[in-house]
């Protein structure tokens, strides 16, 4: 590739606060180690990318919050001219930082809240206080009006499930009245890939997946399937919490990752074997040396 990519996933710490059942880091998946990647390294990472960035992506397998240079990152993100975006479950959240991450004009903030109640959400959230996660979001909100800002743009996200899908109409109901955004997802069981060959426990979709939503409602949408080319390989970068790279952000186990932007350059990192070799299955050019990656046996995209 001649071009480097305009969006950064930047994973700053896979611990998390909560063990959601379906999550790797929820259930200590042992395929990574947990680490948290501090300021001085995520310097590191971001001076390397800042050049083509247009956003960044602070999260993937972890809560973002947890993270003690979490505000500094924002900060240092920001004063380069690149957008910011968060995923968290809010369940951790002090004054200082609603404070920060309004005046940061931090650009997006997406909460996950699978539920409209303690019930139905701590089914899955388990360990999350729904109450706790409400009084966080009200912060905010309150915050920005305090400040007179639009920023961060809220975004609640619901995982809808077998255990919360008529927890629905109660959720469209709050979000209302909060004034925000909320978008639906259906409840995914397999990382986000599914591999060849490679079959899902049945009892847990059973439990869990919804026939309601999985894949034939408008609105619960799913990023799994891809028509034609996987853009990931052309136009993304996801960054482990030590530094390597992954292909894309459904994929936790060390051994698939693809690179090293810690302690390489991004070109190196972009343009080795991996990669290369990753998207000549979406292309009819030759390439000169062809090695095995986990892309090969992944049939989320459709060819």
């Amino acid at each position: 590739m001649k071009s480097f990519p305009s969006a950064y996933g930047i994973d700053i710490g896979n611990l998390c606060n909560l063990k959601c059942p379906l999550c790797p880091t929820g259930t200590n998946c042992p395929e990574r180690k947990r680490c948290i990647m501090f300021f001085e390294d995520y310097k590191i990472v971001f001076n390397k990318v800042k050049r083509y960035a247009f956003v960044v992506n602070l999260y993937n397998w972890g809560e973002p919050f947890l993270n003690k240079d979490i505000l500094k990152i924002i900060e240092y993100t920001k004063k380069n001219k690149v957008g910011v975006l968060l995923s968290t479950n809010l369940n951790y959240l002090t004054d200082e930082m609603v404070d920060s991450i309004v005046k940061l004009k931090l650009d997006k903030i997406v909460i996950s809240l699978d539920g409209a109640s303690q019930k139905t959400y701590g089914q899955y959230r388990k360990g999350g206080d729904f109450k706790k996660v409400l009084e966080n979001l009200k912060k905010i909100i309150n915050k920005k009006k305090e400040l007179k800002s639009d920023y961060p743009r809220i975004i609640w996200q619901y995982l809808i499930s077998k255990k919360n899908e008529k927890d629905v109409p109660l959720a469209k109901k709050i979000a209302e009245k909060l004034g925000i955004k909320i978008n639906f997802l259906y409840m995914r069981t397999s990382q986000l890939i599914r591999r060849k060959n490679w079959k899902l426990d049945k009892k847990i979709v059973d439990e869990w997946v919804s026939e309601n939503f999985e894949g034939t409602s408008e609105e619960a949408s799913s990023t799994i399937n891809t028509k034609g080319a996987c853009s990931y390989l052309f136009k993304y970068l996801f960054v482990n919490p030590e530094g390597t790279t992954s292909p894309c952000c459904a994929l936790y186990d060390e051994k698939t990752d693809f690179g090293d932007i810690l302690n390489h350059d991004l070109k190196n990192v972009w343009n080795n074997d991996k990669y290369v070799s990753a998207r000549s299955r979406f292309s009819k050019e030759k390439i000169s040396k062809k090695v095995f990656t986990v892309c090969d046996i992944c049939d989320s995209v459709e060819d």
